[in-house]
Formats: C-alpha cells, structure tokens, sequence
C-alpha cells in the first residue's frame, strides 16, 4: 500500500521509500521521516499532508505514491501504539 492510499486521518507505518528519489529521502528524513516510523494523514486534497510526530509536510500526491506503508489503522484505534499522542 502506498501513502496515497492511506484514508485521511488513519495512521500506517513507512515500510519502504525505495522508488521516492534519493535526494527526497534525504529531505524527507531531515524532517523526520524514517523507516518503520508513524505517519499520521491528515488530507489528500489539494496535496497529501501528512503528520509525523509534531512536524506537518506537505507532499506532492505523485510523491506519496512512491512511499510504501503498512499497518494503516484509524488513529485511535486499540491496536495504535502511538494513540496517547495523537
């Protein structure tokens, strides 16, 4: 599954970023983006904007395409280590 595809206001676990450029990655991991870590959707439309701890980002749709993530789960829900933070 991809970023992209992760509904609005659910959370899921960056498994792979393999296709995102190497210089995006890089980027991406200044603000606090990293592998097996949480990310919190907030909105797809206009661009997908995404949470990751207190940090917000705005990403090119095109770009959350090429971010692969599992565990995508409702923030909240019972099974959400990170549910005490959101």
């Amino acid at each position: 599954m991809t970023l992209a595809e992760v509904p609005a206001g659910w959370k899921a676990r960056l498994c792979s970023w393999e296709g995102t450029p190497p210089r995006r990655r890089q980027q991406l991991r200044a603000y606090g983006l990293a592998e097996s870590g949480w990310i919190h959707v907030l909105q797809h439309t206009p661009t997908t904007i995404i949470r990751i701890d207190l940090t917000e980002l705005a990403l090119e749709n095109e770009l959350a395409t090429t971010i692969l993530v599992e565990s995508a789960q409702p923030v909240g829900s019972t099974t959400d280590p990170t549910a005490a933070i959101a």
